[in-house]
């Protein structure tokens, strides 16, 4: 089918247009596939993906399959990872950009307080699996993202999101060479996760302590942020929930194990360098009184 898609079929229609109902047929096969078990073979979530790209490319179809793909993601578990790496497919091969906003936007608008937990699990982890697959696809809408879902009851969606902020600061926006608008939007990510460690749910919580961990064990937080976060884990450790304190203690000895502060030499070596600095104040020390007791000898003349 995808072969056949690729084929002038348009010109078999007077206007050159194909018909809506042809080229949703067309895509019928590949939305059924996706909730199919045989999807689960990469070769044939490959095949879904290029099929729908040329639909979308070339018989516009996008109209229907932001709705299509979010009733998948809603009620077929198996789905989300081929359809996380699908994204990157349309993406790469080609070339299709606009899609993601309109998909996300339709997430969006079906998630609220009442969706069920499978709902929220598939669509959890699929904003996972794309932050893995490509973070940098979701870096223009993570902002519209986060101010709708972290003010949501689930805990669940709000682990997801501080999750793909914290993957986006390792891998996109982690170095001395970032402009300033990526240090901004790197700090603006790290003030939801720091905000984030006094979060009303145990499992938020511990999860953002794990993630600052993550973070720090990867090179991934800026000094300035090394002693607010510390001295917020420390607080965490009279924390009610026990795998809350016990994250916080893996935190704390991160901290202590990698602090940028730390002397890094031998106990030889500062005691070599110690006694060295110490001849050199002796010497300067009776260099000073020899000077002195010459002034009071001029003095006294």
């Amino acid at each position: 089918i995808f072969n056949m898609t690729t084929l002038p079929l348009e010109n078999l229609w007077q206007p050159p247009v194909a018909e809506e109902d042809f080229v949703n047929l067309c895509a019928d096969f590949a939305y059924r596939t996706l909730e199919h078990p045989s999807v689960k073979q990469e070769n044939v979530a490959i095949s879904c993906f290029k099929l729908l790209g040329t639909l979308l490319k070339r018989y516009n179809h996008s109209l229907v399959f932001p709705v299509r793909i979010f009733n998948i993601l809603k009620s077929c578990e198996m789905a989300v990872k081929p359809i996380a790496h699908g994204m990157e497919i349309l993406h790469d091969d080609f070339q299709i950009q606009s899609i993601y906003k309109v998909i996300i936007e339709q997430i969006l608008q079906g998630l609220d307080d009442s969706a069920d937990t499978t709902v929220i699990r598939n669509i959890s982890s699929f904003f996972t699996e794309l932050g893995q697959v490509a973070p940098s696809l979701l870096m223009p809408y993570i902002r519209e993202i986060a101010s709708d879902v972290l003010s949501l009851d689930s805990y669940q969606l709000r682990i997801c999101i501080l999750q793909l902020m914290s993957e986006i600061v390792i891998t996109e926006l982690t170095g001395e060479e970032k402009s300033p608008e990526d240090r901004a939007m790197r700090d603006e990510y790290l003030e939801h996760i720091f905000y984030h460690i006094h979060d009303i749910n145990a499992h938020v919580r511990a999860k953002v302590l794990f993630l600052w961990t993550h973070m720090k064990n990867l090179g991934a937080v800026p000094l300035a942020w090394l002693s607010p976060v510390l001295k917020v884990a420390v607080g965490r450790l009279e924390d009610k929930s026990a795998t809350v304190r016990k994250t916080a203690i893996q935190l704390i000895k991160s901290f202590l194990e990698r602090n940028p502060f730390a002397a890094k030499l031998s106990l030889e070596e500062l005691e070599t360098r110690y006694n060295a600095k110490h001849k050199e104040l002796s010497d300067f020390r009776a260099k000073m009184i020899e000077e002195s007791n010459k002034m009071e000898e001029v003095n006294v003349k």
